[in-house]
């Protein structure tokens, strides 16, 4: 969901164009800017935190065998 929301107003940000006004535009890039952030925390834990628990929780059943 924060992946898709990102993508949703990133995609906002460059086609809207000349249509927002500044300041609209402006709490648009900061948003944009605290979602990307987000979605990075959330890709680092899915491929990081997770996979490293997965493997650690294998090897200890393999080891407990």
């Amino acid at each position: 969901v924060v992946l898709l929301m990102t993508f949703a107003l990133f995609a906002g940000v460059m086609f809207a164009g000349d249509e927002v006004d500044d300041t609209r535009k402006d709490l648009m890039v900061y948003v944009l800017g605290v979602l990307s952030t987000v979605s990075t925390q959330v890709i680092a834990y899915y491929f990081g935190s997770s996979s490293g628990s997965q493997s650690k929780d294998a090897t200890i059943k393999n080891l407990t065998k």
